[in-house]
Formats: C-alpha cells, sequence, structure tokens
C-alpha cells in the first residue's frame, strides 16, 4: 500500500528543494512532508477563525515578500510574538515558507497586530459592540467591573457654616473566571492513505468557525444569566412595535439593588425568526390603522413610536447556542432578544495574555514520520487542538436586557 499522489509529489519537491535550504538540508522528507501539511491546515483554521481579514493579509504578506523583501523580514520580525504556533520549528517553518512560497507567519502575525487594535467579531455576531474588553494574566476568579455604588447619587446642598456631608460607597459586579476551551483530532497515516488531505484541512477551518462561533456563544451565555430576563404578555409576537416599546420603557426605567437606573435602547439583537417582525417594527414611519369605530370622528395618531430607535442586528448564535435546562425551565428559548444601550459597554469580555487576539491551534508532529510505514511509530501523523482561555460576564445589567421570545 503506498501514499497518496499529492503526498508523493510534495514529497519529492520538499526532498528535492530541501538539498538547497542550508537549514533544512538531511531533514527527513517525511518530516518535512508532515509539516508542510500541518502549514496547510493552519492556514485553513485561521481563514475559518478570522475570515476575510485573514485572507486579506495573505494576499499582502506576497505582493509585500516580492516587492519589498526587506520590509518583509521586518514585518516578521516586528509581530514575532504573535507567530509561535510551531513552537521550536519557527525556523524550520520559515525556511519551508521560502521554498513553497507560503506566507502563513507574515499573515498570522499581521492579523493578529491588526486584531489587537481593531477587534472584529470573528462569527458572524454584532455582540461585541456591547463589550468591553480586559486581559487577565492568571485564572483566578475575576470581578466583573462594574464600579461601585455611592450611597447618595446627587450632591447636597451645604448650609452656611456647616461642613460637607459624609458620603460612602459600596462595589459592584459579580465573579467568574476565565475558561480553558478546547477541542481538535488528528491526520492519520489511514486518512492520508484514503486521499483525505481536503477533508482534513476543510475539517480545520470549520474547527476555526467553532472557535469563533464559541466567543459568540461567551456573550450570548453572559446575558442569559447576567441579564434581566424580561416576560412580556405578547411573547409570541416577538420585537413587534408594542413589545420594542414595552422594553425601551423598561430600560428607561429599572430598580436594581434598590437604585433606579435608567439608559437608552440604542441596539436590538433578534434570531432569524424574528428579523423581518423586528426590521418593520424598526423601519415603518408610519402604522397602518385597521378597522374604526361609528361616531363622531376622532384623530388618531399614525407615527411609529419606535421608528429608527436603534439599529438592528440578526444574530445566528441566538438561535444556534444551546440553553441550560435551568435557563428552559425559567422560561428562555432559542427565539428569545435582546435590548441593549451600547453605551455602557453591558458586558465584559476577558481573556487570558496570549489569547486577546483569538484561540490557538497547537500542532504536534512527531520526531519519526513514515508514510510508507503506518505514519510512525505509536503515533498519528499529524495532531492539532484549538486552545482558548476566555470568559464573559454582564458588568453593567441595566445595559442589558434578554427579552422572552416564545410562550410555551
Amino acid at each position: 500500500m503506498s501514499t497518496n499522489t499529492d503526498v508523493v509529489s510534495l514529497r519529492y519537491g520538499l526532498r528535492e528543494a530541501a538539498k538547497h535550504t542550508p537549514l533544512l538540508r538531511g531533514e527527513s522528507p517525511d518530516r518535512l512532508t508532515a509539516l508542510t501539511l500541518a502549514m496547510r491546515g493552519t492556514k485553513r483554521f485561521y481563514e475559518g477563525f478570522y475570515g476575510q481579514r485573514f485572507k486579506e493579509q495573505l494576499r499582502k504578506g506576497a505582493e509585500l515578500r516580492l516587492d519589498n523583501p526587506r520590509a518583509y523580514e521586518a514585518a516578521l520580525e516586528r509581530h514575532a510574538e504573535h507567530t509561535r504556533d510551531f513552537p521550536g520549528l519557527q525556523r524550520q517553518v520559515r525556511a519551508l515558507e521560502t521554498i513553497t512560497s507560503s506566507d502563513l507567519t507574515y499573515a498570522i502575525g499581521a492579523t493578529r497586530e491588526l486584531e489587537r487594535l481593531d477587534p472584529l467579531p470573528s462569527f458572524a455576531t454584532d455582540l461585541f459592540m456591547l463589550v468591553r474588553r480586559r486581559t487577565r494574566t492568571d485564572l483566578s476568579p475575576i470581578t466583573a467591573g462594574g464600579g461601585v455604588n455611592l450611597a447618595h447619587r446627587f450632591l447636597n446642598v451645604r448650609a452656611e457654616g456647616t461642613t460637607h456631608t459624609r458620603n460612602s460607597w459600596v462595589g459592584r459586579g459579580t465573579t467568574y473566571s476565565l475558561l480553558n476551551l478546547e477541542d481538535g483530532f488528528d491526520l492519520t497515516w489511514e486518512a492520508v492513505l484514503n486521499n483525505k488531505l481536503g477533508e482534513y484541512e476543510d475539517a480545520l477551518f470549520e474547527l476555526g468557525q467553532n472557535g469563533a462561533r464559541t466567543r459568540a456563544w461567551l456573550i450570548l451565555d453572559a446575558i442569559r444569566r447576567g441579564g434581566t430576563f424580561l416576560d412580556l404578555p405578547d411573547a409570541n409576537l416577538g420585537p413587534n412595535i408594542s413589545n420594542l416599546e414595552a422594553a425601551d420603557a423598561y430600560l428607561g426605567e429599572q430598580l436594581i439593588d434598590g437604585r433606579v437606573y435608567s439608559a437608552n435602547l440604542t441596539d436590538v439583537f433578534v434570531p432569524g425568526t424574528y428579523r423581518a417582525v423586528a426590521r418593520r417594527a424598526l423601519t415603518a414611519p408610519t402604522v397602518q390603522i385597521v378597522g374604526g369605530a361609528n361616531g363622531t370622528p376622532t384623530q388618531t395618531p399614525n407615527d411609529n413610536p419606535m421608528y429608527q430607535k436603534g439599529d438592528l442586528h440578526s444574530e445566528a448564535i441566538i438561535t444556534e447556542a444551546p440553553i441550560d435546562a435551568a435557563d428552559i425551565a425559567r422560561g428562555m428559548s432559542n427565539r428569545d432578544w435582546i435590548v441593549a444601550d451600547r453605551s455602557l459597554q453591558p458586558v465584559e469580555f476577558a481573556t487570558l495574555a496570549g489569547f486577546e487576539t483569538g484561540p490557538r491551534l497547537l500542532t504536534k508532529i512527531p520526531e519519526i514520520v513514515e508514510f510508507d510505514n503506518m505514519g510512525s511509530f505509536g503515533e498519528h501523523i499529524i495532531s492539532t487542538k484549538v486552545s482558548d482561555v476566555a470568559a464573559a460576564e454582564v458588568r453593567a445589567k441595566e445595559g442589558v436586557i434578554l427579552v422572552r421570545g416564545q410562550r410555551n
């Protein structure tokens, strides 16, 4: 039994090219082939997680490498802190990139630097608009930055000849912990024999999508756990005009821990099943009045009070994310929707240092790889796993409300 044609061609090409690359001279062609396959899989993973931003950096890297090699090398040095996805193999990876014209290292570093400066939602979600980001250096419990409450919320009039009144405060916020989130799989000798390389790379793309989807779920889960759950009588009508009015009014006057708060409705996040209802409610300047009463004519206003009241976001994660049995017992469902005051950044999203720009793909390649002899001694050819350390918690309860969307 022999390996498939793709691997045979790749292995032959790398063996010949390595003869002219000092760093790779004498290296096993099979191990170089496995490392190249790992690089290809890593590229697909980050395409899945970062999306178009990563693909754009791959293109820019290729252009810079051809037009200005010195600037290209300088960029690699500048982004070195972001490109440690192959621990102990960086020099070999760089040499292989030279042979294969891959710009993976450049694209990973440049994309992570952009994410650090301007983080974008990696899954198709706008929930990150509600987030305040935080980085931790350890795994100890975190107190969400809810600030403090002063006993007196206004300055007092000081009578002449008297001293000022004394105020006091109490801390706000809840405690939460970072989560170590992992998943992965292997490229096996059998998969190589059965010409499954394309499926392996596609699976890594989906694993990147899983990592991005998980971060969106962390935000939604925090809102489900820590936000106010508003139960409206006409829940089955979804985010129509009257229900949006009720949610807006609730945001405008809330009693939390014995104190009154007022927030503005700036954004509405809905599952796909309610996006048409919400779009009509937020974009129609007038409402149609049906029917009427006999007798003296009266003027009836038909302005839509929710017209352009907030931005609408259709959120797939609301539909896709599982719900705990305890939350189902509370009446929650995948048809619930969210109203929020974006200016309050009501959700805190924390990551461990090193994970600010996204999860990491960890790759293990055995020291001995033999494609024609069952892969390696007692190991799969390539083992990969995605690791992320992150968590989210509501930090300003008055800024986000989960509205019941279905009544059984």
